[in-house]
């Protein structure tokens, strides 16, 4: 996905037996965030419960994380699917 000319990369895994899925977020500045499959009413569900979460739906999707009052907020927006890298 690129943001504003960033490039967020999400690498989505499973365990073998499928007990658990996870993805390897790599932001713009370079950090990696590894979020686990959570419960969601729509879309897909990434996240650590503490900082990040990572949202999908279809080919879009946007990261929140945890602004200093400890409250969600929206960081990366708008961000749309590229395949073939």
């Amino acid at each position: 996905d690129i943001v504003g000319g960033e490039e967020i990369v999400a690498r989505y895994y499973a365990l073998s037996d499928n007990s658990l899925h996870f993805v390897k977020v790599t932001l713009p500045d370079g950090q990696v965030q590894t979020l686990p499959n959570a419960v969601s009413a729509s879309g897909a569900r990434y996240t650590d419960d503490r900082m990040w979460v990572w949202w999908t739906k279809g080919e879009t999707g946007f990261a929140e994380t945890r602004n200093d009052k400890g409250e969600w907020e929206t960081k990366y927006q708008g961000c749309q699917q590229v395949t073939g890298k």
